[in-house]
């Protein structure tokens, strides 16, 4: 009989990893936490996230391939010019139910969700 290991997926206190994605999904979160550097996908929706600025990102310069970040549900009401700026490769970002007012695009945003904002 053939025995079979399973694995669990990588995690730490707050989030779950699964390849080239990050989960930090309902976990009472107040910034972005640092994330690794192969990181494609961010899914860290229903936290309590209010200011996102540039060095939330920061380690993610150097090798940038951020293409998806799902901030959905945050509160978020204020967003650094330069924050979303030094990620190049970010395609789409997914932001309803926020605070956001005014919000300003770096080029490249394919797919953007802003609905349930005070835009």
């Amino acid at each position: 009989m053939k025995r079979i290991i399973l694995r669990a997926l990588p995690t730490c206190l707050v989030c779950v990893c699964c390849g080239s994605s990050v989960y930090y999904d309902n976990a009472d979160l107040e910034s972005i936490p640092c994330i690794a550097q192969t990181t494609a996908y961010l899914y860290a929706y229903f936290n309590r996230t209010h200011h996102i600025q540039a060095g939330d990102f920061k380690g993610l310069r150097i090798k940038v391939k951020l293409k998806r970040t799902d901030l959905s549900r945050n509160f978020i009401f204020s967003i650094s010019d330069n924050a979303l700026h030094l990620l190049p490769a970010l395609q789409s970002l997914i932001l309803p139910g926020n605070q956001r007012t005014a919000l300003r695009l770096p080029m490249g945003i394919k797919v953007l969700d802003i609905r349930l904002n005070q835009l």
